[in-house]
């Protein structure tokens, strides 16, 4: 077997373990429950609010943006923090010792950090599909550009985490060194504010669809 492909096989495996032992930490599963419902439980009380100079409802607008700040929060600091931290205890080290070794590490990282989204997508988009109206995308080919853009987002992000996580030595410098570019390309992106509020010419809301990003 060609090399390469080998050691993409082997890390993509080991990210495989690491999900799913992910899935079985009481840790993670607390938090994807207790912030997940945190976020449904905050839509809920504000279900029948209307976002000013549209018809639309506000959990139809806001939730998409809330998945697409996840999806980027964890692609950018899912790979930094895994890198800053296991620089430290040896894990990258290790890997640079084998042949090969750093291809089936990032490989195993982009599967894991890829993977770990979907527990917090699942556990915010099933039961917005019946609590929120509006919210539901219309067709196999607005769920196909949903999850489209899931992957977009990913493919954009996370090359960015494993960069900057490859450039921070310490874990307590994450705070100062990797949070500062996130804020600024969370800012700019329109996850949190629409486009217009830059002065940015762009299509009316009223033409937007919350589910699929697409007028």
């Amino acid at each position: 077997m060609n090399p390469h492909l080998h050691a993409v096989r082997a890390g993509l495996g080991r990210g495989w373990i690491e999900f799913l032992n992910s899935l079985r930490s009481p840790q993670d599963l607390g938090y994807y429950l207790f912030f997940g419902s945190g976020v449904l439980i905050y839509l809920l009380f504000n279900r029948n609010t209307t976002v000013e100079g549209t018809e639309l409802l506000y959990p139809a607008v806001a939730l998409p943006g809330i998945l697409g700040a996840l999806i980027a929060f964890g692609a950018y600091i899912g790979p930094m923090y895994a890198l800053a931290v296991e620089r430290e205890d040896g894990t990258l080290l290790r890997a640079k010792a084998t042949p090969h070794g750093m291809t089936g590490y990032v490989s195993g990282q982009v599967l894991f950090q890829s993977a770990s989204a979907l527990p917090m997508l699942a556990i915010l988009i099933i039961p917005g599909l019946f609590l929120f109206d509006g919210f539901a995308a219309q067709g196999l080919g607005s769920w196909l550009a949903v999850l489209g853009l899931i992957v977009l987002g990913l493919l954009a992000v996370l090359p960015i985490g494993i960069v900057v996580g490859s450039l921070i030595k310490s874990p307590n410098k994450i705070g100062t060194w990797g949070m500062l570019p996130m804020i600024i390309m969370f800012g700019i992106s329109g996850i949190f504010f629409p486009l217009q509020a830059y002065g940015v010419g762009y299509r009316s809301s009223r033409n937007f669809c919350p589910c699929t990003g697409l007028g």
